[in-house]
């Protein structure tokens, strides 16, 4: 779970490249948003030593943000996936092109992807009907 900072910039990413894609498809289709912003997965391991989250991808009518988790002393990494949109009728649109993401602001001199985040959270996520909470939430900051 990203902390506020990195939310709000991929809840800004996925706007921006929901609303182009749509413009894209022209009628063919169209993405509906996903919450939470989360990567979710079934075991996470412990001692990160790096967080990588990557520009948009597309898998199917499933459009997410890859995220990488490393550990730095066994060298080993959990390829994870914060989906934000998927594809509405399918079918009919078949695969979309991905869009580029000119909208997105960019700081001086430096692309938007990847995020590297230094502060993230882990825990476990209930879901109920159209709700979610977290339990067991555990703070991680990485150092370097």
């Amino acid at each position: 779970m990203p902390q506020k900072d990195t939310a709000l910039t991929l809840a800004q990413a996925a706007r921006s490249f929901i609303r182009s894609c749509n413009e894209a498809l022209n009628g063919k289709g169209f993405l509906i948003p996903r919450f939470p912003l989360y990567a979710l997965a079934d075991e996470l391991g412990e001692g990160f030593s790096s967080c990588k989250i990557a520009a948009p991808e597309q898998d199917g009518g499933l459009f997410f943000f890859p995220v990488t988790l490393s550990s730095g002393e066994s060298a080993s990494c959990q390829k994870l996936r914060i989906v934000f949109a998927e594809l509405e009728e399918p079918q009919e649109a078949g695969r979309p092109p991905l869009p580029s993401l000119p909208e997105l602001p960019h700081y001086e001199g430096e692309e938007r992807f990847p995020l590297c985040p230094r502060v993230f959270r882990t825990g476990r996520i209930e879901f109920s009907g159209g709700s979610w909470e977290v339990r067991e939430e555990r703070w991680h900051k990485l150092t370097g």
